[in-house]
């Protein structure tokens, strides 16, 4: 039996589910292999779902809130994200409800720009989900027809109006694999050079900032910079992901 045991952990295929389909397109996973099952037999979500409702109401939850949160399949949908609640085995045999999001667009590209001397281009950008100023990577999603490559180039220049002719795929990475089903691919594109810039008017994007590899260490050290933002002092969170992974990447 235990010979057979990597040939099952690969033979598991999608099937029924009809309320979210679209949600199914990635393994499925095997539970009796280490993986999160998602559960695909009606009977047995039904089951799954009950019982999470009877948790929630045994932990004090009222019941409509309940209901809501005992919710299966799509939850919400627009034309970026798709969130969804799956039915689920763990391995330890136990089973419950495990949310997750789903890319409805292609996807985006994130940028490492280079000057020629190894300064590198970050873009300060206040972000709407966390409320406060951030030294990130330039990056953003795709238009219809554009490769992973054509969305790299098109944010550069919009966003910081830097442009290059040498570019290198660098690789993927997921922002929050605990919750996120997408990963981004990252470019570096070196020698860049400046042009004029016309930032997008649904961005909050306060302009480039140029560093060295000393500054950028310290920034990530810290945790932090200070730059003026329209005429006023700010703190600049230095703790994008994308910002701390594509360096590492381009060093190896």
């Amino acid at each position: 039996m235990k010979k057979l045991l990597p040939l099952l952990c690969l033979t598991l295929t999608l099937f029924g589910a009809e309320d979210y389909p679209e949600a199914l397109q990635l393994p499925r996973g095997n539970y009796k292999c280490g993986e999160i099952e998602i559960v695909a037999d009606p009977a047995k979500i039904e089951e799954i779902q009950q019982k999470y409702y009877e948790r929630l109401r045994e932990s004090g939850v009222p019941p409509d809130r309940a209901n809501k949160w005992s919710k299966i399949g799509e939850i919400a949908r627009d034309k970026y994200i798709m969130f969804v609640r799956d039915p689920v085995i763990f391995p330890s045999g136990a089973t419950g409800l495990y949310d997750r999001l789903l890319s409805e667009s292609k996807g985006g590209s994130g940028i490492l720009p280079m000057f020629s001397n190894g300064d590198v281009g970050l873009v300060v950008q206040f972000r709407h989900a966390t409320r406060s100023w951030e030294l990130e990577l330039p990056r953003g999603n795709a238009e219809p027809d554009e490769t992973p490559l054509d969305v790299a180039k098109r944010e550069l220049k919009e966003e910081t109006g830097l442009e290059a002719t040498d570019w290198t795929y660098l690789g993927t990475m997921n922002a929050d694999s605990g919750i996120l089903q997408w990963s981004v691919p990252i470019f570096v594109a070196r020698n860049v050079e400046e042009k004029k810039v016309s930032p997008e008017e649904r961005e909050a994007i306060a302009g480039m900032v140029r560093l060295t590899k000393a500054e950028l260490n310290k920034a990530l050290k810290d945790g932090f910079l200070e730059r003026e933002v329209n005429g006023q002092k700010r703190k600049i969170n230095a703790r994008d992901s994308f910002l701390t992974y594509a360096p590492y990447l381009n060093s190896l």
